[in-house]
């Protein structure tokens, strides 16, 4: 064959043959379909692990809140050191969380700072705790301190009496009540805010997936 001689026609001709146009036609598709599946995949994975970091957290973080509001309607018991017991492992536990967790916030998020985000809700969550096996009037204050410059909490806020969570006596039962009870349970929901705040960026930012 001469091809040299041969025409743009017959090329035209040649490109448009059915068998040519199923050949190359089947070619683009198994790239596109392809790409496409892994896309979604890719997707797909993203939103599962995002979904279970999520989960993670706002399980973890609600676990340890109400073991604090746990220990803290168990000041009346006269063995202190057994509420210190009962908290103990549980800040432990969440102190082992906190460093895979943020780990993992550091691989699938290398570009965000959610780490240091997540650091102050620890933080947070770990000094609420700390403060229900605390007794003396002054080390209450220390944490108490340290929630409200973690929280950005002004002196004065009317929704929070941080003499009075720092100083109030636990009423006969345990039970968490009168405006106590609502300083207590505002700086609790403020706590637990700061860790959905959080987990709604997760859920909305582009993760890394490697490998």
């Amino acid at each position: 064959m001469n091809f040299d001689a041969i025409t743009i026609d017959e090329i035209a001709s040649f490109l448009a043959h059915p068998l040519i146009v199923v050949i190359f036609g089947g070619i683009v598709a198994s790239i596109v379909g392809h790409r496409f599946t892994r896309s979604w995949e890719e997707r797909k994975i993203a939103f599962e692990i995002r979904n279970k970091l999520i989960t993670e957290m706002i399980e973890n973080l609600t676990r340890l809140m109400a073991m604090a509001t746990r220990g803290e309607m168990m000041r009346d018991n006269p063995n202190r050191e057994e509420v210190r017991g009962m908290l103990v492992p549980h800040l432990s536990e969440w102190r082992i969380f906190s460093q895979i967790f943020s780990a993992k916030l550091r691989t699938y998020f290398p570009k965000r700072e959610f780490p240091a985000q997540w650091s102050d809700v620890f933080e947070a969550a770990y000094a609420f705790t700390h403060l229900t096996a605390t007794f003396p009037v002054a080390e209450r204050h220390e944490h108490l301190d340290k929630l409200r410059r973690l929280l950005h909490i002004d002196v004065d806020n009317p929704d929070i009496d941080f003499d009075l969570l720092a100083n109030r006596e636990v009423a006969p039962g345990g039970e968490l009540e009168g405006p106590f009870a609502t300083s207590w349970q505002n700086l609790r929901t403020m706590i637990e805010e700061k860790g959905n705040s959080l987990a709604g960026e997760i859920l909305t930012t582009r993760i890394i997936i490697t490998g």
